[in-house]
């Protein structure tokens, strides 16, 4: 779908939705854009991957670089700002509240391995180091939208991870 003004390519949803302000309801329209599409891109010699063009503008607030957010999920996450705020009141601090060991852990492992980084003009951002150690990231690498949110993947580790999806689906 195409812009009407621009040209620029709207990954857009509109969602109704009711907001509470001092007891008094109001509905109103919120625009909720869908990160989405697989991109091939690679990693430079300075350790930078640039962002899908297409949707640069959400990130220019800064980027989230997250490992561990999905148990198993050899990859980076990017989050863009609001979402990253949004995960953590979702997903964070129900576990770190609940005071499980098990819990504790997932949240110390985020947090860990978190960054905040700021795109570069072109839409670059730096990986560090040790997400590029930990997930074998050089050279080529798959960028994955998921609706929020973008994964930077090695396409080695990606191919046996949805071979591994498609072995636990068909038994």
């Amino acid at each position: 779908m195409q812009g009407e003004s621009d040209g620029r390519p709207i990954a857009a949803k509109w969602h109704f939705v009711l907001c509470f302000r001092d007891l008094w309801g109001k509905v109103g329209l919120m625009k909720e854009f869908v990160l989405f599409g697989e991109y091939e891109h690679s990693i430079d010699d300075k350790g930078r991957v640039t962002l899908p063009a297409k949707f640069r503008e959400h990130f220019e607030r800064g980027v989230y670089l997250a490992l561990h957010v999905e148990e198993g999920a050899p990859c980076a996450t990017v989050f863009p700002e609001d979402a990253w705020l949004e995960y953590v009141a979702a997903k964070i601090q129900p576990r770190e509240e609940s005071g499980s060991r098990a819990d504790n852990r997932i949240v110390r492992d985020i947090y860990r391995d978190l960054e905040k980084v700021e795109p570069d003009r072109q839409g670059r951002v730096l990986v560090p180091s040790k997400f590029s150690q930990k997930l074998a990231l050089s050279g080529k690498v798959i960028i994955l939208g998921r609706r929020d949110r973008l994964e930077i993947w090695d396409p080695e580790t990606l191919e046996r991870y949805d071979a591994e999806g498609e072995q636990e689906h068909a038994s």
